[in-house]
């Protein structure tokens, strides 16, 4: 996760070896911001 320095918003970023547990990690950080 990182926020922006010019702009009011996060970033989220994720590597992951399979497509289903990046699609994991970024839920994980959407949810994370939404808390």
């Amino acid at each position: 996760l990182r926020p922006s320095g010019t702009e009011p918003i996060v970033r989220c970023y994720g590597e992951a070896k399979s497509p289903e547990r990046l699609k994991e990690i970024m839920q994980a950080g959407h949810d994370l911001l939404h808390s």
